[in-house]
């Protein structure tokens, strides 16, 4: 087994227990019958299971950095949105994890300035449109997205109306 091939393994194992477990209760000895390795593997990568959760909430950060650079500066209109939930509908697993390891909205916030303002409007939003989509997920995407995409823009009917449809 490759080294690169081992450790992307535990990575996906661990978004996939992530699924039905919460952080606090996967193990190593879980990860490890999960990806069929021996534990040795697991320490060949990881110094535990708190290290595998730091790595894991690194790549996916990584990775929503990646989608979000890939759309346009301004992304609160409906093509926009709808990429979005879409991207959320075809990995709900991933998703799922990064609402479980990385809870807040606000966890990224630069707390060195002085907030403005419009921050606290950003992070009001934030976590409303947060909020329902963890919902929309827990509850299977029931909606679709165009009801979603709706839902979601007319959270703040008034900044829809400002950026137009």
């Amino acid at each position: 087994m490759k080294k690169e091939n081992a450790k992307s393994r535990i990575y996906k194992v661990y978004i996939q227990l992530l699924k039905d477990y919460e952080p606090h209760e996967i193990t190593v000895l879980q990860v490890c019958q999960y990806a069929n390795i021996n534990r040795s593997t697991f320490y060949a990568y990881f110094l535990d299971i708190i290290d595998l959760k730091d790595y894991a909430v690194s790549r996916i950060l990584e990775e929503f950095f990646d989608m979000y650079r890939n759309l346009p500066e301004y992304h609160y209109n409906k093509d926009n949105c709808m990429k979005f939930l879409t991207y959320v509908y075809q990995n709900q697993i991933f998703c799922n994890a990064y609402f479980k390891l990385i809870p807040d909205s606000y966890e990224f916030i630069n707390h060195d300035k002085t907030f403005e303002i419009t921050d606290y409007y950003y992070l009001y939003y934030a976590s409303g449109v947060t909020a329902v989509i963890k919902y929309w997920l827990n509850h299977g995407c029931r909606e679709s997205l165009e009801d979603m995409c709706q839902i979601i823009l007319n959270i703040d009917p008034n900044h829809y109306n400002r950026v137009g449809r």
